[in-house]
This record gives structure tokens, sequence and C-alpha cells, in this order.
């Protein structure tokens, strides 16, 4: 969907707030799944990552594996992560959830 929608001309993101299993980083190029997310030291804004014109934030560009926490820190994870990342003008942010109804989904 993200890179049909890029394809018509519109600016697109992706955001894989699935903290306990990002799948985002092995849907993309292999040469891309090991990419990392950047943070601006001053500003303390995160750089996407991007591929095929689609910006991309995923905790497994941050990290190998999945994450081990409660809710309320998985919670702030997303947040900080959607939050302080430089999407620039977006027409559409898609965000690929966690499955169930839990803290994440309420954080968003």
């Amino acid at each position: 969907l993200a890179y049909t929608l890029s394809q018509s001309g519109a600016k697109v993101g992706i955001f894989d707030a699935d903290v306990y299993g990002p799948s985002l980083p092995i849907m993309v190029s292999p040469e891309y799944s090991k990419s990392k997310l950047e943070m601006d030291q001053e500003t303390k804004e995160i750089t996407p990552v991007e591929y095929e014109g689609v910006k991309l934030v995923s905790f497994g560009f941050t990290t190998e594996g999945s994450a081990m926490m409660r809710g309320p820190m998985a919670s702030g994870l997303v947040n900080q992560l959607l939050t302080t990342s430089k999407w620039g003008d977006l027409d559409y942010l898609l965000l690929d959830l966690p499955p169930g109804t839990g803290d994440i989904h309420l954080t968003i």
C-alpha cells in the first residue's frame, strides 16, 4: 500500500509500532534490513531510513530482535519513536501495529 501510494506521487511514511516483534526491517530489501536509525545529537530528532522514496521507522532499525519490556515502557518507546522522527511533510503515515488491543494501541 505504501509503495503504491508513493508511486502515485504521495509522500509516505511507515511506522512499525510493534516493538515486541518488529517486521518492517525484514520486509524491505536485505541491504536495507541492516540499516540503523540515526539521531541528531543536537536536536534529538531521529532520521528515518528511506527505501524507494518511503520513510521507515521501526524499533527493528535500532537493534536486532524484539524487545522484552512491560506496557508502559513499550508505550514510551513507541511515543518517542513516533514523535521525534523527522517525518517531514507526509501525505500518509501508515502504522503497523502489534496484534491485540494493548498499551501501544492506547498510546497511539
